[in-house]
Formats: C-alpha cells, sequence, structure tokens
C-alpha cells in the first residue's frame, strides 16, 4: 500500500469513527454509497430508492415502478438534485463531481436509482472528507444511507446520517 493510502485511510477511519452512530426506529427507506478511494480520484455509487428520490427532486408520479422512459423523461433532474447533496473534500479542496451515469439498478433484488460519480484531484489524495446532506436535508428520521468505502484492500464501513 502506497504512503499515502495508509495515512488517507487511517484519516478516514478516524473521521468515520467520530461520526455519532445513531439509529431510529422509524427508518423506511435506505440507500446505500459505495465509495472508492484511488491516488487522485474519489469515485462514488450512490444508490437510492423510488420512492425517496420522488421526495429529494420533486418528481410527479402515477404510482408505478420507474421504467426506462421514466429515467429518460427525469435523469437530468434527479442528477441535478442529488449531486449537489455529495460533497468531496481533498486536502481542503472541493472535488467536482462528474456524472457517469444515471440508471435503473437492481441491488439485493431492490430496484434503485444509481448515481455514479466520479471526483478527479489534481494531485494524489492525502486527507478526504466526505459528506452526504440527501439525508441531512430531506427527512434524516425516515431515511439512512449505509456506506463502504474502499481505499486499497482495506473497506470500511459506516451510516451516513444528521450530526445535530
Amino acid at each position: 500500500m502506497n504512503k499515502w493510502m495508509g495515512k488517507g485511510l487511517l484519516a478516514l477511519l478516524l473521521f468515520v469513527w467520530l461520526l455519532p452512530f445513531t439509529a431510529s426506529a422509524h427508518d423506511n427507506s435506505a440507500g446505500y454509497s459505495d465509495i472508492t478511494v484511488e491516488a487522485d480520484r474519489v469515485t462514488m455509487h450512490v444508490f437510492l430508492e423510488q420512492i425517496f428520490l420522488l421526495d429529494v427532486a420533486h418528481l410527479p408520479w402515477d404510482g408505478s415502478e420507474f421504467d426506462e422512459a421514466y429515467m429518460d423523461a427525469h435523469r437530468e433532474q434527479m442528477d441535478k438534485s442529488v449531486k449537489p447533496e455529495l460533497r468531496v473534500v481533498a486536502d481542503g479542496k472541493n472535488l467536482q463531481a462528474q456524472t457517469d451515469a444515471v440508471k435503473l439498478s437492481d441491488r439485493g433484488g431492490i430496484t434503485y436509482v444509481e448515481f455514479d460519480y466520479t471526483y478527479q484531484a489534481d494531485k494524489p489524495i492525502e486527507g478526504l472528507a466526505i459528506t452526504n446532506n440527501l439525508y441531512v436535508r430531506h427527512n434524516p428520521d425516515t431515511h439512512t444511507n449505509f456506506a463502504t468505502i474502499t481505499v486499497g484492500d482495506q473497506q470500511t464501513e459506516f451510516i451516513f446520517e444528521s450530526t445535530k
């Protein structure tokens, strides 16, 4: 493992460890984030349930499951609603997200809308902070986002939640 990866993982683990971990008895929607940290880039795959995304993006809905036609009609609105709520700061600098895909995706037999983003740094990343405000600003008492961060061959898991 590179020197930066070891230090970065340690800093990230300490950051995540310091977050409060409280569970709500009323959680009714779960999302997932798979985050991979490489030398000078972070990739994030965020999986959101349809019901949560309707609230976040203020989408029209006729009660049916999302399909490709619905995705084609609302993909841009979904992306504009989700992307600003995810923040990646590397070595004190905000990294801009590049949207790689917004698509329907199966995860454990459940259909989610998957948002794939890449955050490119201009140098190797030594310190990293990731913020997911989706669940803080959009009814934090009923939504949870479970995250897995991979750095090299090491993984850590945590829950994005409000620190209020």
